[in-house]
C-alpha cells in the first residue's frame, strides 16, 4: 500500500537467541522494522522498529505480517496524513553492515513521514499531428 517492498540487502549472521547460537538473516525493511529470521526454518524471531511508524502497530511474528492501523489506508478522494515511514521507507539505498566481533548492526535509516491522496489517473489519447 505504501510501496514498502523488501528489495534491500539482508545480512547473514550467527546471533545468540535465548542463549543458543542461531543462523539468522537480518533484514532492515522499508516497512520500518528490522526483521531477524532463522535461516534454516524461516521463522521470524523479531521485528524491531527502526524509526517512527504510524501505519501499523507491529508485526505478527507467527505469520510475519504487519498489523495495519485502521484509517491509514490510502484511496481515491481521500487524504491520509502522517504516513510514517514515507514511500522511500525507513531503509532505502545505503547498505547496512554487521560486525560479528561486537554484534553491532549499522543501519542507515530515514525518519520521514508523508501525506498521500489517491487520484484517478487521467488519460488523453495521442493524436496524429499533420505534417
Amino acid at each position: 500500500m505504501y510501496d514498502h517492498d523488501g528489495i534491500h540487502e539482508s545480512i547473514v549472521a550467527v546471533l545468540t537467541v535465548n542463549g543458543k547460537p542461531r543462523q539468522v538473516l537480518i533484514h532492515p525493511g522499508r516497512t520500518g522494522y528490522v526483521y531477524v529470521l532463522d535461516r534454516t526454518t524461516g521463522q521470524v524471531l523479531s521485528a524491531t522498529p527502526l524509526g517512527h511508524i504510524t501505519t501499523n502497530t507491529g508485526v505478527d511474528l507467527k505469520m510475519g505480517s504487519l498489523q495495519p492501523v485502521k484509517g491509514m489506508e490510502t484511496g481515491f478522494d481521500k487524504t491520509v496524513r502522517g504516513i510514517c515511514p514515507a514511500s522511500p521507507g525507513s531503509k532505502d539505498w545505503s547498505p547496512s553492515a554487521f560486525n560479528p566481533e561486537t554484534g553491532m548492526r549499522y543501519i542507515p535509516s530515514d525518519n520521514l513521514c508523508q501525506d498521500a491522496q489517491g487520484d484517478e489517473a487521467n488519460y488523453i489519447a495521442t493524436r496524429r499531428m499533420s505534417a
